[in-house]
């Protein structure tokens, strides 16, 4: 996974400058800044708008007793697009305002459900949950803990465990 994001952090850069060099050569410059950030605006609305829409969808999901793994990756996926939209460049401008198109999200989805269950299975991601009596417990069922006072109340660590809690300042 590192060696993936180790390129995409050096070609990403990249494709952004030329792209923007080449539109800044044929717009000029104030009017290539102008359109970035009307981009930056427009991105902007429309990530509020579906965030609201996938809000209300996890909701909706919860009170029905549904899965709510889409609108959660949904959730995910507008995250991601909202740091694309937030950083200056039509290459990755294009690619966010791509995430903000349900058909895409939709498209997407079962990629990331997929990748996110490997994560699982091999054992790089634990899932826990609240059992609704005060205990917590794997994805799996077996206990982790009967007593939710076990665990932080802020950050969610278990305060004996020295591999949950992070290493003393200074």
């Amino acid at each position: 996974m590192f060696g993936w994001l180790a390129i995409a952090l050096l070609v990403v850069p990249i494709i952004e400058l030329v792209v923007v060099l080449r539109v800044g050569s044929a717009l000029g410059a104030l009017p290539t800044i102008g359109l970035l950030i009307a981009i930056s605006v427009l991105g902007a609305f429309l990530l509020k708008s579906q965030g609201r829409r996938t809000i209300a969808e996890l909701s909706g999901s919860l009170r029905r007793g549904r899965n709510p793994t889409g609108p959660i990756s949904d959730g995910a996926m507008l995250i991601f697009a909202a740091a694309l939209l937030l950083t200056p460049g039509f290459f990755t401008d294009a690619v966010g305002f791509a995430l903000l198109l349900p058909p895409v999200r939709a498209v997407l989805r079962p990629v990331l459900t997929a990748a996110a269950m490997k994560s699982v299975a091999n054992g790089r991601t634990r899932v826990v949950r609240f059992d609704g009596r005060g205990g917590v417990v794997d994805i799996d069922g077996s206990a982790v803990t009967d007593d939710i006072d076990d665990f932080d109340d802020v950050s969610g660590r278990r305060p004996d465990d020295p591999f949950s809690s992070p290493p003393p300042l200074g």
